[in-house]
């Protein structure tokens, strides 16, 4: 069984164009000499693939509807329009999930509209650890700095409950984006090489994301992406 190392590995650049298969004859060997030896680098690898051949171009027509997780009622955690999240004002969901309910909100002290994630209240005796596994998400996503990371910029505790405040993206998971229209490989492989720079990223930094699909990929309406949701990350 390799070892894993994080001294020395390859640039965010360099993992990106292994997977995009843009190095050289000798730049490939050497990195693959690399990953012989870093089970890390074998992960991010190994989760960049998996991610990017799950990503297939769907054959659907342009009208296919999308009935986005926001659309989804019923949820007794979910919160109305108006109610308020520490400062946050709720304005709408926008992601519904096992783990937590994602809100587009207003921040009234900066006077701009933020994305903020709670967690949901559990009734097994679990809340402390699920609470400590938001925090931590929070925690690796703060500390990234990076085009393709999507931007935390508060956490914090409401009704026991933990938050976190990012950045609002006006667009779609990747899931969403690649159903929506008809993409040629041509349109889609530069969505998928900034998903695999922010995943890059992650992993210099000392993070590994346990948890990446197409619903963790966001795109936004001017074609920047980002990775979030980095609640599997150590």
């Amino acid at each position: 069984m390799p070892e894993a190392q994080t001294s020395g590995c390859p640039t965010e650049d360099a993992i990106a164009a292994f997977v995009g298969d843009e190095l050289s004859e000798a730049e490939r060997d050497e990195l693959e000499r690399h990953m012989d030896a870093c089970s890390a680098c074998q992960a991010v690898v190994s989760e960049m693939i998996r991610v990017f051949a799950g990503s297939r171009i769907p054959t659907v027509s342009p009208d296919t509807s999308i009935t986005p997780e926001a659309e989804t009622t019923g949820d007794p955690e979910r919160l109305p329009t108006g109610a308020s999240i520490g400062r946050y004002r709720v304005l709408e969901v926008v992601g519904i999930g096992g783990m937590g309910i994602v809100y587009a909100a207003e921040d009234p002290e900066l006077e701009r509209r933020v994305a903020v994630k709670v967690l949901r209240t559990r009734a097994d005796g679990d809340a402390k650890a699920h609470s400590q596994r938001l925090l931590r998400e929070a925690r690796a996503m703060a500390k990234l700095s990076h085009p393709n990371v999507i931007p935390v910029h508060d956490v914090g505790t409401w009704n026991d409950r933990v938050f976190v405040a990012m950045e609002l993206v006006d667009g779609w998971t990747l899931k969403q984006w690649l159903t929506e229209h008809p993409r040629s490989w041509d349109s889609v492989w530069p969505v998928l090489h900034a998903a695999g720079r922010g995943l890059a990223a992650a992993h210099e930094a000392g993070f590994v994301h346990r948890d990446l699909k197409p619903d963790n990929v966001l795109v936004g309406r001017r074609g920047r992406v980002f990775v979030t949701d980095f609640g599997l990350a150590r």
